[in-house]
C-alpha cells in the first residue's frame, strides 16, 4: 500500500510580499538585518503586520509617527536605544538632511564595527545628551513610508526593501484574506467586489474598515461607500477604449484626445492596471460598466505592447498633459 503524501500546507498568505515580509521581520528580530524598509500604499497592512508582529512577539518595542526634528529625533533613538525594535511610521521630517546622515550610522556599521549615532550641536538643547552613542547590536529599525524620500537612496542601500505594489485583483484578495482578521463586514466586501473596477480610487484595508464600522452602527454605509469609492475618470475611460479599438495604438490616440494627456501617461495607467492581460479580458466582455463590472484577472502581466520607456523599471509618477 504506497503511502500517501502529506497535504501541502496551503500559504495564509495573499500575497508573496506578505511571506516575505513576514520572514523579514523575523531576521530583523535575531539580528540578521537592521533596517526594514516597508513602502507602498496607504492601508494595506505595512502599519499592521509590523506592530501585530512586535507586540504578538513581546518584543520590546516602539512606534513613533507623526513629525520630528533632526534634534527631537536624535533623542528619540537615545531614549529607545536599548529596545529591540523601533517603528518609524510614516514620520515627517525624515528628509531633513542632518537626519539622514545620522541614519546612516545608526543603519550600518563600518566594516562590521558596531552602529554608533552621532549629533554634533553646541545647542543648548542638547542638554544631557551625548553627542554620540552605541546602538545595541540586535536594536532593529523599521522605516514605513507611502513612497521614498528625496535624498534618501543612501539609507535604502543600507537595509532590505520590500515594496508594496498592487493590482486590483490582488488587492480583493487580499480583502478577502483579512476579512475576518480586519473585522471586514461580509456584505461590504461583496459589495466592493462586484461594483469596482481597476479604475477605483481609495480602495483599501482601512476604507472597508471604516465602512464597516459604519454598517455595524446602524449608518447608510452604502451612501459612504459611493462618496469615498470613487472611480478615476481618466482610467475609466481607458477601460472602456480597450474593447472597443483596433489597437492599442487606436485606444491611446482616442484616450489622449479626449482627456489631453500624454502617452506616457495612457501607458502608465494601461500597465499599472494590467496590460495586455486586462485588455484581452475586455474584449472577451465587449462592454464594460463602471457599477457592474467584473474585476479583470491581471496576473501575469504580458508587456509585450509597452513602450521600451515603460517596460520594467520604475514608472513615471506625473500626468504630463499635451
Amino acid at each position: 500500500m504506497s503511502k500517501q503524501k502529506p497535504k501541502k500546507k496551503e500559504i495564509e498568505y495573499p500575497h508573496k510580499k506578505y511571506e516575505l515580509l513576514n520572514d523579514s521581520l523575523k531576521a530583523l528580530a535575531q539580528g540578521t538585518i537592521n533596517l526594514l524598509i516597508l513602502k507602498g500604499d496607504c492601508g494595506w497592512g505595512k502599519s499592521f503586520t509590523a506592530l501585530d508582529f512586535a507586540k504578538k512577539g513581546k518584543f520590546n518595542h516602539a512606534y513613533i509617527h507623526s513629525y520630528t526634528t533632526p534634534l527631537s529625533f536624535y533623542e528619540i533613538v537615545y531614549d529607545n536605544r536599548n529596545r529591540q525594535i523601533l517603528i518609524f511610521d510614516d514620520l515627517d521630517g525624515l528628509e531633513d538632511t542632518k537626519i539622514i546622515a545620522m541614519m546612516k550610522g545608526a543603519c550600518w556599521g563600518v566594516l562590521g564595527d558596531q552602529r554608533e549615532m552621532a549629533y554634533f550641536s553646541k545647542s543648548e538643547k542638547m542638554g544631557k545628551l551625548p553627542s554620540k552613542f552605541k546602538l545595541k547590536k540586535d536594536l532593529g529599525i523599521i522605516l514605513i513610508m507611502n513612497d521614498y524620500l528625496k535624498g534618501f537612496k543612501p539609507i535604502i542601500d543600507r537595509g532590505f526593501k520590500i515594496e508594496f505594489s498592487y493590482n486590483f485583483q490582488e488587492k480583493i484578495k487580499i480583502l478577502e484574506n483579512m476579512q475576518k482578521k480586519a473585522n471586514l463586514d461580509k456584505q461590504v466586501l461583496e459589495f466592493v467586489k462586484s461594483h469596482c473596477t481597476p479604475a477605483i480610487k481609495n480602495l483599501s484595508i482601512r476604507t472597508l474598515v471604516r465602512l464597516s464600522n459604519l454598517k455595524k452602527d446602524g449608518y447608510d454605509w452604502l451612501k459612504f461607500a459611493k462618496e469615498e469609492l470613487e472611480f478615476d475618470e481618466n482610467k475609466q475611460l481607458l477601460l472602456t477604449k480597450l474593447p472597443n479599438c483596433h489597437d492599442i495604438g487606436n485606444a491611446c490616440q482616442e484616450w489622449k484626445n479626449e482627456t489631453h494627456l500624454s502617452e506616457r501617461t495612457f501607458y502608465r495607467y494601461y500597465k499599472s492596471m494590467g496590460g495586455k492581460k486586462l485588455r484581452k479580458k475586455l474584449k472577451k466582455e465587449a462592454k464594460i460598466h463602471p457599477q457592474l463590472a467584473e474585476a479583470p484577472a491581471l496576473e501575469p502581466q504580458d508587456q509585450s505592447d509597452l513602450p521600451e520607456y515603460l517596460k520594467g523599471g520604475e514608472e513615471n509618477k506625473e500626468d504630463v498633459k499635451i
